[in-house]
């Protein structure tokens, strides 16, 4: 983010309520806000480099989150239908313990299942996150529609939906049991019946939003942190108790009669991996560096 588009962001901030507090201008508030989500560190971290205390961090960071949740009508696109003479071939959490049974999705995982919509150019028209990881595509969609400030569909035209939903009026799925991803049609392969062809067509324009949170998770290391052992890493970035021992089932389920423990084995090998790779981490930690 260069200078100009920062100093955008705080004066819209600055109209939606945010204040300096003492000390503490916007400016440095929403720098801690910014460098919290894109580098995914912990208060302490945000607390040491910018000189505050952890609370003074958390209570911040809430503040500048109040205020861009409220610039969802400047930073949410209206939504813009396809034109039927559109000339373009491409188109047409913090979960408490006692709720994550729930929030556990079919690989194991705790999650959250979150319904995203963009637009053809790739800005978000709608986002809806919150619902519990196992949940279905179709009742987390039945619930956008139901909610009297949720997702609306323009009469007379459709969203295109993967096949974990159902068709419905205002949505088209792929064609299913067919070829459907893009990969399938690489190398010179060519669809080989009308079913097919729909589902290529389908799959090259629905794409966009498989590009847009790829974009997101590129940018903002806080979305793409993986969570390990149930729970995964502690404030210290190092992995919490019992991970170790976590990873050691998994490998036995995956190579039977390996041998390999989580002392020494693991445990050591983690070791030279962070040792071998900091430089790279380290990389693609600093603010001034950019893939």
């Amino acid at each position: 983010m260069d200078r100009r588009t920062f100093g955008l962001v705080c004066e819209l901030l600055q109209s939606r309520g945010l204040k300096a507090r003492g000390s503490l201008a916007v400016e440095e508030q929403v720098c801690m806000f910014l460098h919290t989500l894109s580098h995914h560190v912990k208060n302490r971290i945000i607390g040491s480099r910018f000189f505050r205390s952890g609370e003074t961090v958390n209570r911040y960071f809430n503040s500048v989150l109040n205020g861009v949740l409220q610039l969802h009508d400047v930073l949410l696109r209206v939504s813009d239908p396809v034109p039927e003479n559109c000339t373009d071939e491409r188109r047409k959490v913090h979960v408490l313990e006692n709720d994550k049974p729930r929030y556990r999705a079919r690989k194991g995982e705790i999650a959250t299942n979150v319904l995203g919509v963009c637009s053809r150019d790739m800005k978000f028209i709608f986002v809806m996150p919150g619902w519990e990881g196992f949940a279905s595509n179709s009742r987390v969609l039945r619930d956008a529609l139901n909610k009297s400030t949720g997702l609306k569909v323009p009469t007379g035209y459709y969203y295109l939906v993967d096949a974990g939903y159902t068709n419905a009026e205002g949505f088209f799925i792929p064609y299913k049991g067919t070829g459907y991803h893009l990969s399938e049609w690489r190398d010179g392969c060519a669809p080989r019946n009308k079913k097919e062809f729909f589902n290529m067509k389908h799959s090259s324009t629905r794409n966009v939003i498989e590009r847009c949170f790829g974009l997101l998770k590129m940018r903002w290391a806080i979305l793409r942190n993986v969570v390990v052992a149930n729970g995964g890493r502690a404030d210290n970035d190092t992995f919490k108790s019992g991970s170790y021992k976590y990873i050691e089932n998994e490998l036995e389920k995956l190579l039977p009669g390996s041998g390999l423990k989580a002392y020494p084995h693991i445990k050591f090998k983690i070791r030279i991996w962070k040792k071998s790779y900091a430089v790279i981490f380290d990389m693609l930690n600093t603010s001034s560096f950019d893939m």
